[in-house]
């Protein structure tokens, strides 16, 4: 599951997922062909699409076990009509279609609400035919929500009241101003709601599951063909306090806080980033639940990880909601045990991580990072004394 990244900041990363998770399925499910005839037009777009895809992702990101790009499906605007469409196979055979109005070429900019609902009838479709029974890899979608566990279905769930419980004028809300007997995670209206609207539970955790699948695959094919580490996936320094997290562990969290930066000789009037952080004593009195879920979920498929703002670790400068970042406070985190936590989930996961390490460093954090083999980071810009760049001798072994 996806968790920690802003949802105004997610949405781009989220559709560009759409557009790979669907290959994973498709490789072994065989669905019925929506459109029998084939247009020569359309064949001659999508090999020209295919064929820059393949080449793009030949290097790092090519999908497929053994190395092998078994299948892709690409998203494509058509020339008339049918606005996009999927594609399986050698053949390219057109499985699925729908309408968006203008092609996608014809738009100046990206239109993201309608590309989003694109995607999301998509994917319903496929979830539609999925459910219908006697499908190969039904197991398999079991078994992945089994180990998902409370975080996933929490996720899903608020997915589907995220998408139910809308506002007057037809739009999705912050889940504070739901109904109050939504806004418990455990309470019995919840529970109540996922049982009636079950399907929807699950359509959401179709989704997650495809994903996953998806950078499964996609690591399994980096590692095949020779690289090292592979993917590495990116940490966000918080998480929207209107998103699922916030909701599902609201003990762990400080929804009414902001975290940004003091003010610095790059922006003297600091920073507000509009996202929530961990609450210390939450995590502490938790067991370092929802940190751990965290990890977990980033490590989960990928060679190594990032983490922004590492500094965040330690302390990190929060501000109350509506203030001036600069009537923000630092408030600190129990460092040597999320440390620790992180250092044992690196290390089950075999993965190499690295540190943003920038910004107003705590004296000493960099030499404790480093003592733990967590790498750092250097921007080239602001590596100069007296107007001289330094040498690539006199950077530190463990920066990038």
């Amino acid at each position: 599951m996806l968790t920690r990244l802003s949802l105004r900041k997610s949405l781009p990363l989220l559709l560009g997922i759409f557009g790979l998770m669907f290959t994973v399925l498709l490789t072994t499910w065989h669905l019925p062909t929506r459109i029998e005839e084939t247009l020569t037009d359309w064949r001659d777009h999508t090999a020209q699409h295919l064929a820059l895809l393949q080449s793009s992702l030949s290097d790092h990101r090519r999908l497929g076990r053994n190395a092998e790009l078994e299948t892709e499906l690409a998203d494509l605007a058509s020339l008339e009509g049918v606005r996009w469409a999927m594609v399986i196979g050698p053949d390219l055979q057109i499985i699925a279609t729908t309408r968006l109005g203008l092609t996608a070429e014809r738009l100046e900019l990206i239109d993201w609400p309608a590309v989003a609902q694109s995607r999301h009838r998509l994917l319903r479709q496929l979830f539609d035919d999925f459910s219908k029974g006697g499908n190969a890899l039904q197991v398999d979608f079991d078994s992945f929500r089994a180990s998902g566990g409370e975080a996933l279905e929490n996720h899903c769930r608020f997915e589907a009241l995220h998408t139910h419980l809308r506002d007057a004028q037809g739009h999705t809300q912050h889940w504070n101003d739901w109904p109050s007997e939504y806004r418990d995670p455990i309470s019995p209206a919840v529970e109540a709601f996922a049982r009636e609207h079950a399907d929807e539970v699950s359509y959401h955790a179709f989704g997650q599951w495809l994903m996953a699948r998806g950078l499964e695959r996609a690591q399994v094919a980096a590692r095949s063909a020779g690289m090292r580490i592979g993917l590495i996936s990116d940490l966000a320094v918080g998480a929207d306090g209107g998103g699922s997290q916030a909701w599902s562990r609201q003990a762990e969290l400080l929804a009414s806080l902001s975290v940004g930066a003091p003010p610095d000789i790059m922006n003297r009037d600091g920073q507000n980033w509009g996202i929530s952080a961990f609450s210390p004593w939450g995590l502490r009195q938790n067991g370092f639940r929802a940190y751990i879920e965290m990890l977990r979920a980033n490590l989960a498929h990928a060679g190594g990880m990032r983490i922004d703002h590492v500094l965040g670790l330690k302390r990190l400068w929060v501000v109350p909601a509506g203030a001036d970042p600069k009537r923000g406070v630092y408030l600190n985190f129990p460092f040597d045990d999320m440390l620790r936590l992180l250092c044992l989930e690196a290390w089950r996961h075999q993965a190499v991580i690295l540190g943003e390490d920038l910004g107003t460093i705590p004296h000493g954090l960099r030499d404790v990072l480093a003592a733990r083999g967590i790498l750092g980071m250097r921007v080239l810009l602001f590596e100069q004394h007296d107007g001289h760049f330094q040498t690539p001798a006199q950077y530190p072994a463990q920066a990038l």
